[in-house]
C-alpha cells in the first residue's frame, strides 16, 4: 500500500469515526430536547389520568392521616381542595420546571393558598361550639390557621414532584445541569459536523464512486449498535421498576421518563441499525457479483 492510499484510508477512518460520534451526539441531543428539556413532555405527563389520580390519592391519604391527628374529619379538611385548581397548579409547576431546566427562570416552589381551607374549618368549629354549648377562643381560631397551613403544605409537597429546590445550592448538580443543557443546544453544530463529514468522505472518494459507501454504512451501523443494544437491554430489564420508590406518582413519573428516554434512543438507532445492515449486505452482494 503506497503512502497516498494509506493516508486516504486513515483520513477515511477518521471521518468515519467523526460520523459515528456526530450521529450518537445528534440522537442524544434530539432525545434530550424532546424529553428532559421539553415543556411539552412535562405537560404530556400531566395529562395522564393515571398521574393525576395518583397525586390526588397521595394527597387524600396524607390528609386522612392529618385528620386522625387533629381530630377534624377529612372531608372538612378537603373542603378547600379543588381538582381544577390542583390541575392548574400542577400545570404551572410543570411549566416552571421546564423553564428552570432551560435556564429561563429561577426555581419557583408551588403555592396552594391556605385561605381556601379556612371557611370550612371555621364553620366546623362554630358548629361544634353550638352543639356542645361553648364559645370558641382566639387560640382555637389560630389553631385552625395552622391546620389550614398544614393541609396546604401537604398539597404543595405532592405538587412539587421533582423537589428541585433541594438542589438549588448543590454545586455538583448545578454543574451537571449546565453541562447537559449546553450540550443539548449543540444540535445545529453537530448536524453541520455530521453533514460536513459525509461530504468530505464523498469528495475523498470522488473518483471511486462507490468507495465512500461502505465507510458511511459502517459508521451508521456502529452508531446504531452502540446505542440500540444497551438501550434494548435496559428496556428489557426495566430497572426502574426495581427501585424502592414508595410514592406511586413519583414511581410512575420515573418509569414514564425512563421509558421515554429509552424509546427515544432505541427507535431511531434500531431503524438506523437495520437500514445500514441492509445497505451493507446489498453492497457486499453487488461487489461480489
Amino acid at each position: 500500500m503506497n503512502r497516498k492510499k494509506l493516508l486516504k484510508t486513515i483520513v477515511s477512518l477518521l471521518l468515519s469515526l467523526l460520523i459515528v460520534i456526530s450521529t450518537i451526539a445528534l440522537i442524544s441531543v434530539t432525545v434530550l430536547r424532546t424529553t428532559i428539556f421539553s415543556e411539552k413532555y412535562y405537560l404530556q405527563l400531566l395529562k395522564s389520568d393515571t398521574y393525576q389520580r395518583l397525586v390526588k390519592d397521595a394527597i387524600e391519604s396524607d390528609v386522612e392521616a392529618q385528620s386522625s391527628y387533629v381530630g377534624i374529619p377529612s372531608e372538612v379538611l378537603l373542603a378547600g381542595f379543588n381538582d381544577k385548581l390542583l390541575l392548574a397548579q400542577l400545570n404551572e409547576y410543570m411549566i416552571n420546571t421546564a423553564r428552570y431546566l432551560n435556564f429561563e427562570s429561577d426555581i419557583i416552589s408551588p403555592s396552594y393558598s391556605a385561605d381556601l381551607f379556612l371557611p370550612a374549618l371555621k364553620k366546623f368549629l362554630d358548629n361544634d361550639a353550638a352543639a356542645n354549648d361553648y364559645i370558641p377562643t382566639a387560640n382555637q381560631y389560630s389553631l385552625l390557621i395552622e391546620v389550614a397551613d398544614d393541609t396546604s403544605g401537604i398539597i404543595e409537597k405532592h405538587i412539587n414532584i421533582f423537589q428541585l429546590n433541594l438542589f438549588k445550592d448543590a454545586k455538583a448538580f448545578n454543574a451537571l445541569h449546565a453541562k447537559v443543557y449546553n450540550f443539548s443546544n449543540l444540535g445545529l453544530y453537530i448536524l453541520f459536523s455530521w453533514l460536513i463529514s459525509i461530504a468530505c468522505l464523498f469528495l475523498l472518494h470522488f473518483r471511486q464512486s462507490r468507495k465512500w459507501i461502505p465507510y458511511l454504512l459502517t459508521s451508521l451501523w456502529l452508531s446504531g449498535s452502540i446505542i440500540c443494544i444497551p438501550a434494548l437491554v435496559l428496556r428489557l430489564l426495566n430497572l426502574v421498576r426495581q427501585l424502592a420508590i414508595d410514592t406511586p406518582y413519583i414511581k410512575y413519573a420515573m418509569e414514564t421518563l425512563h421509558n421515554s428516554l429509552l424509546l427515544g434512543f432505541l427507535l431511531p438507532t434500531l431503524l438506523l441499525f437495520m437500514l445500514s445492515s441492509t445497505g451493507l449486505i446489498l453492497y457486499i452482494y453487488r461487489a461480489k457479483s
